[in-house]
C-alpha cells in the first residue's frame, strides 16, 4: 500500500455486455440474481466431436470435455446499426462488440456518435477471435508438415518416394480447398486489436487502442491500463472492454493440462473439478470522477484502486502462489482503512481445486487482521453462471458487482452441494452465501467490492469498487480543475530514466555489438534452408506468390540454458523468441543492480509490446490439426491397399516427425499464449511488479513503452522492463507483405524486409528529485499518441502531444533541439509519404530522418524498442552522460525523437533526450 495517495477515483459511466445467456445488462442481472448456469453442449458447427472428443483425459490431441457457456448471436437489427465497413466482419466476435459498445454509450444517456468529440482511447483484453485466423493458418502451414511426408519411405517399408509425393501434394490441396480462403489481397482484417481499433473508429476518436493478453486477468490488465491513461490526463474518457470467444483450440490445449472440467462449472465446491469455458464481450464506459461529476453524467459505480503484480519464481506455469496475489491486492488499497470498507469480493475462482484454495489462501492472508472476529466477508464468482470467459473474465466479474450494487443485492451460490474441503472455510473471513441478501451500505451510504483476476504464469490484478452515484464532497483524492493533456496531473511528477538495453537482433546479438557497430549492421539474408520444412523453392510453400523471402532472419543465436536454470526439454518444445527476449533482458537488467535486490524485484514490471501470433502460434495450428491430416491421409491409405496395421504404423511416424519439427503442441511453458513472453520473465527473474504483452498491431511496442511510463507514474513500481518482440518470419508473412505491397519484389522495388528479435530497456522512475541509481543511457520525456486516419496528422498530432507530454518545459518549435527523427517506414511511397509530411517542419529536422530497419529488418510489434535503441547507440558515440545527475530545464541536449506504429494505426511519439555533461547539475 505504498501508492499515491491522491490518485483520482475513475467512474464508470456506461455499461454493456453480451454473455453466455444474457445479451444486455438487464438480463445478465436477472441470470446472476436467479444463478442459473448457461453450460451446453458444443454444437456441431463449433466443434468437430468425432475428430477432437474423447472422454478418457490424456489423449493426445483430444479434449475430455464438450461443453462451453456460448453467446446468441447478435440480432440481426443491432447487426443494421454497425459501421458499414465492420458490418460484414467475418469475426462475429468484433460484431458483437461494436454493439455492446453501443450499448454501453446508451446506458451513459448518450447515443455513439455524441462522443465523438471526446479525446478517449480504447483498453481490451483480448488474444484472438474464432476459428478464422487459425484456418488460415493451417492453410499455409500445411505445406510444411505435408513436406514431411517425403521422410516416410526412409522409415516405413514398402512406401516409395512417387506414393509420398503424391500425398503430400493431395494432401496440401484438399485442406487448402477446405479451409477458408482470404480472398483478394491480404485478407481481412484480423488479430488481437484489430477490434480494438474498429471501436476506437466506431467511436469517432483519435486517440489509443490496444489488445493486453494477461491471460486469464487480461481485461482487468485493460481496464488498469485505462485507469492510468485518464490519471494521467493524456485522454478524458476510455473504453475498458473485454472481449473471449470459446473455439476447439482451447478446450484441447486446457484439456492437456488437465484444467478442464467435463460436466460442470461449480467455484468453491469440493465437487470441482475444473473450468468450463465461456465467452462474451463486456465494456465499461470510463471518465475522471470529477470530470463525470461536471459533466452531470450517470455514475454507476467508481473505480477507487486497481493494481497488477505478478508471482515472481514459482514451481510452474500452472501452479500459483499466493505471494503475487497477496501483493496485487495489498496494491491496490491507499491503506487499511480502505481495505475494511470491502463488503463483497468477487473471486477470480477458476473451477480448480487448487487455484481456488490458493486464492482463499490469499485472501485470508490480506484480511484476516482487518475483518472484526464475528464478521465474515461474502464471496462469489460469476463463472458458476457463464463459466470461465477467458480473457473477458475479469470485468464480467467487475460489470457483476456493479449491477448488484446498484440493485442492493450479494448475490449467491445456490448450487454448491458442499464446499471444498481444501479451503478452511472455519478459520478464514470470508463465506459463500447460499441464498441472496440486501447488500446494506455503510456509514457513508456507501458500498465496497473487490474483484480479482489471476492469469496464468502468475499475472495478477485486483481492483476496488465503490458504488454510486456519488456527489463531488466524497470525492477523496479528486482534482477539480484537471490538468488536461499534459501528463502532469497531481503525483505524476516521476523522471524517466533508461537503466540498461539489451538485444537479440539480426547481425547484433548483444546490446554491446549493436552500439559499437550500429552503422555497420547488416542483418538480412535470404531465408535460412533449415528455417522452413518446405522451403521457397517448393512450389507447395506458397499459397499466393511472394516478391522475396529476404528479410532479417536470426539463426546463429543459441540460447544457454544453464543461464536461467531452462530444462532442455523445455527449450525445445518452446518459441525461441521467449529465449531471445530472456537473454535480451538479461543484458539490459543486469547492470542495474536489480536483481540482487528483492526489494527492487518486487517493484518491477514487465511489458511486452509484440503482435500476438506468429511462427510459433502458426505451428502450434500444425499440432492442432493433426487429427485433420491424418483422417485425410487415413483414407488415402487405405485406399492404396495399405493394411491397418500399416496405416497406423505411418501415422505414427508421421506425427512423430511433424511433433519433432513442430512440437509447439507439448510446450511446457505456454508460449501458445504471448502472456507467457511477459510471465516466463517474472518467473525468470523473481520479478513481482506486475507482467503482460500488449498488441498494438506496428505500434505494439509503443503502447507498451506508454504503458511502462504510466505505470512508473502512478508509484506503485519504480522499475519497467519494456520489450518490443517479434518473430513472425513463416511463408504466410512473405504472402501477406507481398499482397499489401510492403515486400519488395524481385525487381528491388519499394517495400521493406520484416525481421525477427527483441531489443528491451529498463526504466526507472526518479521522483523527488532524487538521482537514479546507475549512469543512465537517456530520458523518457514524454509519449504521444493519435489515431486521426491519417498519416500526417497522426504524426504530426503524436509528436505535439509527445511534446507536451513532457516533464520539461514545452518548447516554442516542436523541431527545435532535435538530434534526429527515427521511424520504421513501409518502404511504400504511398504509404510513408503522408506520415513523413508529419515531420517536415523544417529542411534540417527532414534532413534527419532515419530508421534501423535497413540493417535489421522490421520488426512490426517489436520495431519501436529497435528504434529507441538505434537513438541511444547512435548518440552514445557523439555524446556521453554523467552518472547520477538530471538535466536542469535549462540545460542543452540532444533530443531525438521517435515514432511508433503505422500510418493507418495509432502513431506513438516518443521524445528522448541525452544531454551533454557540462549542462547538468
Amino acid at each position: 500500500m505504498s501508492r499515491i495517495q491522491n490518485a483520482e477515483p475513475i467512474a464508470v459511466i456506461g455499461r454493456g455486455c453480451h454473455l453466455p445467456g444474457a445479451a444486455s445488462i438487464d438480463a445478465y442481472l436477472q441470470l446472476i440474481l436467479s444463478d442459473t448456469p448457461t453450460l451446453s453442449e458444443l454444437p456441431p458447427s463449433r466443434f468437430d466431436r468425432d475428430l477432437f472428443f474423447d472422454p478418457i483425459p490424456g489423449k493426445h490431441f483430444k479434449t475430455y470435455c464438450s461443453k462451453a457457456c456460448l453467446v446468441e448471436p447478435v440480432p440481426e437489427s443491432k447487426q443494421r446499426q454497425l459501421p458499414q465497413q465492420w458490418k460484414n466482419h467475418p469475426e462475429t466476435g468484433l460484431r458483437d462488440l461494436l454493439s455492446v459498445t453501443r450499448d454501453a454509450c446508451l446506458d451513459a444517456g448518450r447515443p455513439l456518435e455524441s462522443f465523438s468529440s471526446e479525446l478517449g482511447g480504447v483498453y481490451m483484453g483480448h488474444t484472438r477471435g474464432g476459428s478464422i485466423s487459425g484456418d488460415l493458418a493451417y492453410a499455409s502451414y500445411v505445406a510444411q508438415a505435408a513436406a514431411l511426408l517425403e521422410r516416410l519411405p526412409e522409415l516405413v517399408p514398402n512406401v516409395d518416394h512417387a506414393s509420398s509425393v503424391r500425398w503430400r501434394d493431395r494432401l496440401v490441396s484438399e485442406v487448402r480447398q477446405a479451409m477458408p480462403d482470404r480472398g483478394p489481397g491480404a485478407g481481412p482484417a484480423l488479430g488481437a486489436p484489430v477490434a480494438a481499433m474498429a471501436t476506437l473508429q466506431m467511436l469517432g476518436w483519435d486517440g489509443p487502442f490496444a489488445a493486453f493478453n494477461g491471460a486469464c486477468a487480461s481485461s482487468l490488465q485493460a481496464l488498469h491500463a485505462a485507469v492510468l491513461a485518464l490519471r494521467s490526463g493524456k485522454i478524458d474518457i476510455a473504453v475498458a472492454a473485454g472481449l473471449s470467444c470459446c473455439h476447439s483450440d482451447s478446450l484441447i490445449l486446457f484439456a492437456q493440462a488437465h484444467s478442464l472440467s467435463g460436466t460442470d462449472t461449480r467455484p468453491f465446491d469440493d465437487a470441482a473439478d475444473g473450468l468450463i469455458i465461456g465467452e462474451g464481450a463486456v465494456v465499461l464506459l470510463l471518465k475522471r470522477l470529477s470530470d463525470a461529476v461536471r459533466d452531470g453524467d450517470p455514475i454507476h459505480g467508481v473505480i477507487r484502486g486497481i493494481a497488477v503484480a505478478s508471482d515472481g519464481k514459482g514451481k510452474s506455469l500452472w501452479a500459483p502462489r499466493k505471494e503475487g496475489q497477496m501483493l496485487a491486492v495489498r496494491r491496490a488499497y491507499c491503506d487499511e482503512e480502505m481495505m475494511r470498507r470491502i463488503q463483497y469480493v468477487e473471486a477470480h475462482a477458476t473451477s480448480t481445486q487448487l487455484g481456488d484454495a490458493t486464492e482463499m489462501d490469499a485472501l485470508s492472508s490480506v484480511f484476516r487482521d482487518l475483518v472484526p472476529p464475528d464478521k465474515k466477508i461474502p464471496v462469489g464468482s460469476v463463472k458458476a453462471i457463464v463459466g470461465h470467459t477467458l480473457e473477458s473474465a475479469g470485468l464480467a466479474g467487475v460489470l457483476k458487482v456493479l449491477l448488484c450494487m446498484e440493485k442492493g443485492i450479494i448475490p449467491a451460490h445456490q448450487r454448491i452441494k458442499n464446499l471444498s474441503s481444501k479451503i478452511a472455510w472455519n478459520d478464514i473471513p470470508f463465506f459463500v452465501p447460499s441464498q441472496p441478501s440486501p447488500w446494506q451500505t455503510d456509514s457513508d451510504g456507501q458500498r465496497w467490492a473487490a474483484i480479482n483476476g489471476f492469469g496464468i504464469g502468475g499475472l495478477n490484478a485486483h481492483a476496488v469498487i465503490q458504488s454510486g452515484p456519488v456527489v463531488a464532497e466524497s470525492m477523496s483524492g479528486s482534482t477539480a480543475d484537471p490538468v488536461r493533456n499534459q501528463g502532469k496531473r497531481a503525483g505524476h511528477q516521476a523522471s524517466v530514466a533508461i537503466l540498461g538495453a539489451g538485444c537479440i537482433l539480426p547481425g547484433a546479438l548483444t546490446w554491446e555489438a549493436f552500439q559499437s557497430n550500429f552503422t555497420n549492421i547488416d542483418g538480412l539474408k535470404n531465408a535460412p534452408q533449415a528455417r522452413w520444412v518446405a522451403d521457397a523453392s517448393d512450389k507447395n510453400t506458397f499459397q499466393y506468390p511472394v516478391g522475396t523471402v529476404r528479410g532479417g532472419f536470426i539463426d546463429d543465436f543459441e540460447y544457454d540454458w544453464r543461464r536461467h536454470k531452462v530444462q532442455p526439454k523445455q527449450i525445445k518444445g518452446a518459441s525461441p523468441l521467449q529465449f531471445m527476449i530472456l537473454e535480451a533482458v538479461d543484458q539490459a537488467i543486469r547492470p542495474s543492480g536489480i536483481l540482487e535486490d528483492p526489494a527492487r524485484r518486487e517493484k518491477t514490471g514487465v511489458v511486452v509490446g509484440t503482435i500476438f501470433g506468429g511462427d510459433f502460434s502458426n505451428q502450434l495450428q500444425v499440432g492442432l490439426r493433426i487429427p485433420d491430416m491424418c483422417r485425410r491421409l487415413r483414407a488415402y491409405w487405405q485406399k492404396d491397399g495399405y493394411t491397418a496395421e500399416s496405416v497406423e504404423r505411418m501415422i505414427s511416424k508421421f506425427q512423430s516427425l511433424v511433433l519433432d519439427r513442430m512440437p509447439a503442441f507439448f510446450d511446457e511453458t505456454g508460449s501458445f499464449t504471448s502472456s507467457s513472453l511477459a510471465s516466463r520473465i517474472t518467473k525468470s527473474f523473481d520479478l513481482m511488479g506486475g507482467a503482460v504483452a500488449v498488441d498494438a498491431a506496428h505500434g505494439a511496442s509503443g503502447a507498451a513503452l506508454n504503458y511502462c511510463v504510466d505505470q512508473l507514474h502512478d508509484g506503485l513500481v519504480d522499475y519497467m522492463v519494456c520489450i518490443g518482440a517479434q518473430q513472425d518470419m513463416g511463408p504466410m508473412k512473405f504472402e501477406g507483405w507481398t499482397a499489401n505491397g510492403w515486400l519488395p519484389s524481385t525487381e528491388n522495388s519499394g517495400g521493406a524486409f520484416p525481421g525477427e528479435g527483441a531489443a528491451v530497456v529498463v526504466l526507472e522512475a526518479v521522483r523527488g528529485g532524487k538521482s537514479p541509481t546507475k549512469k543512465p543511457l537517456g530520458w523518457i520525456r514524454g509519449i504521444g499518441h493519435c489515431q486521426s486516419g491519417s498519416g500526417y496528422s497522426n504524426t504530426r498530432g503524436s509528436l505535439e502531444r509527445a511534446s507536451r507530454a513532457s516533464l520539461l518545459a514545452p518548447t516554442s518549435n516542436l523541431y527545435s533541439e532535435t538530434g534526429s527523427f527515427r521511424w520504421s517506414p513501409m518502404g511504400v511511397a504511398v504509404i510513408d509519404q503522408p506520415c513523413e509530411l508529419g515531420t517536415q517542419a523544417s529542411d534540417d529536422f527532414s534532413a534527419n530522418c532515419t530508421s534501423a530497419i535497413t540493417r535489421v529488418g522490421h520488426l512490426t510489434g517489436g520495431s519501436g524498442i529497435v528504434e529507441l535503441l538505434a537513438s541511444l547507440a547512435d548518440s552514445a558515440q557523439k555524446q556521453s552522460m554523467p552518472s547520477g545527475k538530471i538535466p536542469n530545464s535549462e540545460a542543452t541536449f540532444r533530443r531525438d525523437r521517435i515514432s511508433i506504429g503505422s500510418p493507418w494505426e495509432c502513431i506513438y511519439s516518443v521524445v528522448l533526450d541525452t544531454m551533454m555533461e557540462q549542462n547538468v547539475k
